[in-house]
């Protein structure tokens, strides 16, 4: 009888190797360009989510809220930055960041009172 081990499972020169995602006739550029601002704007509200309950944090706690560590390489960085460049989230001095004047605290986009003068 035959038992696959590990060497027997990887790929030699002349098995074909298979398609990573993105490659090949089957990847449409509008496609994979629709992925990716569906994940900035995830990720983006999952930025707006960890800072709300505080209000105001430093990027190495709002990256540990929003379990950043989980992410892809570079994601929070660039959610971070997208996320300011949208208005949402405020970059301040010394590192800090808070939600945006006018933003709602909770994130949701219906004001709940907790912001009235």
């Amino acid at each position: 009888m035959y038992q696959a081990d590990e060497w027997s499972l990887m790929p030699t020169n002349d098995q074909k190797q298979p398609e990573r995602f993105g490659e090949g006739e089957r990847s449409r550029p509008c496609e994979s360009e629709q992925h990716r601002e569906a994940v900035i704007r995830a990720e983006i509200n999952r930025l707006v989510r960890a800072l709300s309950p505080y209000g105001v944090l430093r990027r190495h706690a709002l990256a540990r809220e929003a379990r950043a560590e989980a992410w892809h390489d570079e994601s929070f960085e660039r959610a971070l930055q997208a996320a300011v460049d949208a208005g949402k989230i405020e970059r301040l001095p010394l590192d800090f960041y808070r939600l945006s004047h006018g933003r709602p605290a909770n994130g949701t986009g219906a004001d709940d009172g907790r912001n009235a003068a």
